[in-house]
């Protein structure tokens, strides 16, 4: 899946075709429409069979209505004209009458009606679901076709987390002829820069490689073949037809290195022309949505129809003003949500919202001013550091010639600067990786702040001393358009669409069916009872299980976590793993960086003639450990700060090595870098040539300097100069946790004319000068954190690629090996375990128990290969020696053994293996001093500009006491100004970070529990809320069956204050913040956990109970010879009041009851969400709605 990832892929499957159905054969047209004519037959023959007489009903209607009417009227004298609200009530039901009238007429009738109605319920549902659907889309107006001519859109299904699926339609474009480029102003105005650039463009001329070059141009003509495309996010996808499929655009990334260094960029305005309309602009257009169209896909959601419909139900139930309320409420969580995403969008535009820059660019073997926007992949450019002292790489390219050094804090979220060299020193036949080659390529938004002139040799010299580069990718498809695209696609919530909620309503639905079928029995066996209102009752029960209100609540839970979890310097651009941190059961960590600082010491270095690996000091090292310490390194200066590898600043710090312009003078001696054969994760090991001068005007020498690993330097030094402790002196100094580095040397002869010998031939025959050992302290707060971990039921690991004894070591100082280890080691037949301590004989597989297993990058492929690392899995705890793509393997087989897995690491090294995992958190550095002040400043300058632009303040009055009307008032106000607060916080460039969904601007690890501790509050708020809907709606279930057919309802205020009481309910569980410290208890991650089940059915029992003893009660102290009628209107009485007052407070119980509280989470009582409001609500409730039961007391 990384793989994946890093070649921008982003879809699973792009090859089902479809072209639209005729319009009458569509199914959401042709069914429906004979269905409705039919019915239109039915009633019209209905109607005049057993409609009763027009004058009948005229007559019946006034005299039925008209007390009702009068009662309704103002009482004003000389006023007989009915207000519009009157008029209309009047209309409905005369309405409903007719229907009651028709339906009580004939059981046809009722049949006729309820199948129009139910159609066009069908119909409209058919219609919401091509929205909601793309399979219902495609089988009801779409054909599945096989011959790309026919089809018009392309089903397209993105990979998990991704995105999601949708229709994209396909264009089949023509060949456009070759447009004219983009003038830049004032290029042409400067005569000495037009001259140097036709110098240039004559020494490019070769008269003899035009054969060649008319080759080139017809396969580059024929590669570029414009084929249909669709795009889907941004991004896109090409017809093959070889593959049946669209596939991604192929960019060149993967050719070999010869390829890049022998380009001459693009040859003729045609073949620029082909590009561009293949590749795209070098943009991101940020589509600009408006308020209405983000509102309307709002609206068209599922839950948010469903709540529609509950509306008008609540409505044609003689509950408008509760109806009215929950209408207020959605819409105003809707509009808040659309203005969220609106603001979001203004950001994403913002930030990559920039004039194009100019860039000199090489084209049909000139050289060119060309706006950083027209760039196009295959393009010779040069890029400088720019006038201003910074400038912003626009597009991924690879580095041909020169070098330059990057900020890539933008993509990264990484401050350190880092070198970036020439490929030029790698094999040219190997291809290309991105991924392996980082340190040869720029990406896109980051930053150059200096760089070193092309090579005078090299044939693409560039006019204005800048490096050259070859454009790799543009647009969308650089990485930071990968950056972009997951924060504007990819970013999935937390919501109530997924699996485990759909089953959760379908087991409530049980209990739905079950008391509407009981009413539907009931009804049907009494002739008097309207069948308007029982469908009515019915369609209630069934709707009454799915609360309406369940995204809002768990939108308003996550987005509270992102915002905590914002204000301790944690930024999230994958919300829904939030859940996922409150599950994890593995915790894994980087140690170099992550768990040990980066402030290294050398402490000194073991020669290979000292007794018994004694270390000798930096001060007294012998002029061979001086060349390697101090000439093999790619460390730079940027604004009078060295930069590079924390070893390496080390290393030269400690020989005392300074900086020249282009050398380093130690010991009176000068160190000129020739070449570098950089570090490489699989090699182990990196190399320099350098030149060595005297201090005494000696000729130079030409050194190759290699530093790597100890067991991956030894197969290259020769025999005679390694010492016979070799192996026992570099394990002992491992075992006291040192970081050990192999040194070699050898003289190196350069003829002149001849390049640098491959890194194979470089590299051989060294000879040994000792052991370099730097003191690599822990963290300050590693300890604590890796305790509280184990405390907190967490299994701790530790995934490195250091030495396997030092990284034990450094586990059994912090307390994740607390057993003595086993080391898989090779052997003779494949891999043995031996314990760590001693020369012991190997361990059978039934002596593990007692051991901590530690295994390296080669024992896990090992182990993977023969089938038996699930069985030792969970007791290794320390993976050492371990490759960026073993760290990968590491954790997928985790995640295989049903692990849930954390990993922390530094955000470079570890990127597939941050992403493997389902919560990957990178570790960055905190902003530094000078950032901090400036922002200080620029916060400080907008609050005094606040402060003078607002009113001056008068003096508070003594306030009035608050009547209990004006508090309820207050606290709605108060709930939607907090509502409002809780939108998700948008990620910015530069906090956010390729490697991980999770970035953390922090030195330690402590960020880590404060993951877990809001993903453990996020998973218990959300399964309680669960639990808090189930028994609710339950007991709606309940009270709207049998209740409703004992005559007990709620009127229509008490309705609307029992939806106010669990609206805040709800937004103050959402509120809940974590406890300090981690429990060892771990919370339940599955809805349908015993647990869940049992509690639920039982809390149901007892407020079944409850409901039984107050309706008993209530009966028994109630008027005699008061009929229970289901179908009157609502009317206050001693039953309907005891059993709405018991129904708050079972509701307010089940928050109290069903709040989890600790371990997870602070207590009700310090919960600063709660307040006295539910009660206050039920205290109003109660005075505003009792007064009537007195009279019958």
């Amino acid at each position: 899946a990384v793989e994946d990832e890093e070649a921008g892929c982003i879809v699973r499957e792009t090859s089902l075709l479809y072209a639209p159905r005729r319009r009458g054969l569509r199914l959401h047209v042709a069914p429906f429409a004979a269905a409705y004519a039919a019915l239109l037959a039915c009633a019209v023959w209905a109607v005049r069979t057993y409609a009763p007489p027009v004058a009948e009903w005229s007559n019946a209607l006034p005299q039925a209505e008209a007390p009702a009417v009068a009662e309704a009227a103002p009482e004003v004298e000389g006023n007989v004209t009915e207000t519009p609200w009157s008029a209309a009530k009047v209309l409905v039901e005369a309405a409903q009458e007719a229907s009651v009238r028709l339906g009580d007429a004939s059981p046809l009738v009722a049949v006729v009606m309820m199948c129009a109605l139910g159609v066009a319920l069908l119909h409209v549902l058919c219609l919401l679901f091509m929205h909601w659907s793309i399979e219902w889309r495609c089988m009801v107006s779409y054909r599945r076709v096989q011959n790309i001519a026919e089809a018009t859109v392309v089903k397209v299904v993105p990979l998990p987390h991704k995105g999601v699926k949708e229709l994209c339609s396909i264009v089949f474009p023509a060949h456009q002829p070759a447009a004219a480029e983009t003038p830049v102003p004032g290029a042409e105005e400067d005569p000495s820069f037009l001259e140097y650039c036709a110098e240039m463009d004559k020494e490019l001329l070769d008269p003899e490689q035009d054969q060649e070059q008319e080759q080139e141009r017809e396969q580059e003509q024929q590669a570029l073949h414009i084929a249909p495309y669709i795009l889907y996010q941004k991004t896109k996808f090409v017809y093959d037809p070889a593959k049946h499929k669209f596939v991604g655009l192929d960019y060149p990334v993967s050719q070999p290195i010869s390829h890049y260094l022998t380009h001459k960029g693009l040859r003729n305005a045609e073949s620029v022309a082909c590009v561009k309309q293949l590749y795209g602009l070098n943009v991101f257009d940020i589509p600009v949505r408006t308020f209405w169209s983000l509102y309307k896909e709002q609206a068209l959601a599922p839950f948010f129809v469903f709540q529609i419909f509950c509306v008008a139900l609540w409505c044609l139930d003689e509950y408008p003003h509760y109806a009215v309320f929950m209408l207020f409420m959605l819409l105003l969580f809707e509009a808040t949500v659309v203005k969220s995403r609106l603001r979001n969008f203004a950001q994403l535009r913002d930030m990559v919202t920039k004039r194009p820059q100019v860039v000199m660019v090489l084209r049909g073997r000139k050289w060119a001013p060309v706006l950083s926007d027209q760039l196009l992949p295959g393009d010779i450019i040069s890029l400088t550091r720019g006038k201003d002292g910074n400038s912003v790489c626009p597009c991924d390219a690879l580095i041909l010639s020169g070098s330059c050094v990057v900020n890539e804090a933008t993509l990264t979220g990484e401050s350190t600067p880092r070198l970036k060299e020439p490929v030029s020193a790698l094999d040219l036949a190997q291809p290309l990786s991105l991924s392996r080659h980082r340190t040869h390529c720029v990406f896109g938004g980051t930053t150059v702040i200096q760089h070193g002139a092309a090579d005078r040799g090299f044939h693409a010299r560039t006019p204005d001393g800048g490096f050259t580069a070859y454009v790799l990718r543009t647009g969308f498809d650089t990485s930071q358009g990968r950056l972009m695209r997951t924060i504007l696609f990819a970013a999935e919530h937390v919501t109530a669409n997924n699996k485990e909620s759909l089953v959760f309503i379908l087991f409530l639905l049980l209990f739905a069916v079950a008391a509407a079928g009981y009413v539907l029995r009931r009804g049907l066996a009494d002739p008097t009872r309207s069948r308007y209102k029982l469908l009515l009752s019915c369609t209630l029960i069934l709707t009454s299980v799915v609360p309406p209100e369940l995204p809002m609540e768990l939108s308003l839970a996550v987005n509270s976590s992102l915002l905590a979890l914002k204000r301790l310097g944690v930024f999230c651009t994958e919300p829904f793993r939030i859940p996922f941190a409150g599950a994890v059961t593995v915790c894994c960590f980087d140690k170099t960086g992550t768990l040990t600082s980066d402030d290294l010491v050398l402490e000194g270095v073991s020669l290979p003639a000292a007794a018994d690996g004694a270390l000798a000091p930096a001060n007294s090292l012998p002029e061979s450990a001086l060349a390697v310490l101090a000439g093999c390194q790619s460390l730079v200066f940027v604004d009078g700060q060295l930069v590079g590898d924390p070893v390496e600043i080390a290393a030269v710090q400690a020989v005392g090595a300074a900086p020249a312009r282009d050398s380093w003078t130690v010991s009176g001696r000068v160190l000129r870098v020739l070449h570098r054969y950089p570090f490489s994760a699989a090699l182990k090991r990196m190399s320099t040539v350098i030149a060595v001068s005297g201090p005494d005007g000696e000729s130079p020498r030409t050194l190759i300097v290699c530093k790597g690993a100890p067991e991956a330097l030894r197969p290259l030094l020769r025999t005679e100069t390694v010492p016979p402790d070799y192996d026992a002196r570099y394990e002992k100094f491992s075992r006291r946790g040192g970081r050990l580095l192999a040194l070699g040397v050898r003289r190196a002869e350069r003829s002149r004319g001849c390049g640098f010998p491959p890194r194979d031939e470089a590299e051989a025959q060294l000879d040994f000068v000792g052991f370099a050992v730097f003191e690599c302290p822990i963290k300050k707060h590693s300890r604590s954190a890796v305790k509280r971990l184990r405390r907190s039921s967490h299994r701790v690991v530790m995934i490195t690629g250091d030495n396997t004894l030092t990284a034990c070591y450094v586990a059994r100082t912090l307390g994740i090996v607390r057993k003595p280890v086993a080391l898989l080691t090779s052997a003779a037949s494949g891999f043995e375990w031996r314990p760590a301590e001693g020369d012991c004989a190997p361990l059978e597989e039934q002596q593990l128990g007692g051991y901590h297993l530690c295994v390296t990058g080669d024992g896990l492929e090992w182990l993977s290969a023969n089938g038996e690392l699930s069985s030792v899995l969970r007791r290794v705890r320390v993976f050492a020696r371990m490759s960026p793509d073993q760290k990968e393997h590491a954790l997928m087989a985790l995640k295989a053994a049903g692990e849930v897995a954390l990993m922390c690491g530094d955000g470079t090294n570890d990127v597939g293996a941050l992403r493997q995992a389902h919560v990957g958190v990178a570790l960055l550095p905190p902003p530094s001093q000078q950032q901090i002040q400036q922002a200080q400043a620029q916060q400080g300058a907008s609050k005094n500009a606040d402060q003078a632009s607002s009113p001056p303040q008068t003096k508070k009055t003594p306030s009035v006491p608050e009547t209990t009307q004006e508090k309820l008032e207050r606290t709605r106000q108060r709930l939607l100004a907090e509502l409002a607060e809780q939108d998700a916080p948008m990620v910015q460039l530069g906090d956010a970070s390729v490697a991980s969904p999770f970035t953390c601007r922090s030195h330690s690890v402590l960020p880590v529990t404060n993951i877990i501790k809001q993903g453990r509050c996020t998973l218990v708020t959300t399964l309680q809320m669960y639990r808090i809907l189930a028994i609710n709606c339950i007991v709606s279930a309940y009270s709207l069956s049998v209740l409703y057919l004992d005559g007990v309802k709620l009127g229509d205020h008490q309705a609307m204050i029992t939806g106010m009481l669990i609206a805040f309910c709800f937004f103050f569980i959402s509120r809940s913040q974590p406890l300090e410290e981690l429990s060892k208890q771990r919370p339940l991650t599955n809805i349908f956990h015993p647990y869940m089940l049992v509690s639920v059915l039982t809390q149901f029992a007892v407020h079944f109970v409850c409901l039984l003893v107050t309706l008993g009660l209530a009966r028994k102290y109630s008027p005699l010879g008061v009929v229970a009628d289901p179908d009157a209107d609502f009317a206050p009485s001693l039953i309907n009041t005891s059993v709405f007052l018991i129904s708050c407070a079972m509701q307010i119980s089940a928050f109290a009851v069903n709040y989890q509280g600790p371990p997870f989470m602070q207590r009700i009582t310090e919960n600063r969400g709660t307040s006295p409001s539910p009660f206050l609500l039920q205290r109003a409730c109660a005075r505003a709605h009792t007064p009537h039961t007195h009279t019958h007391t």
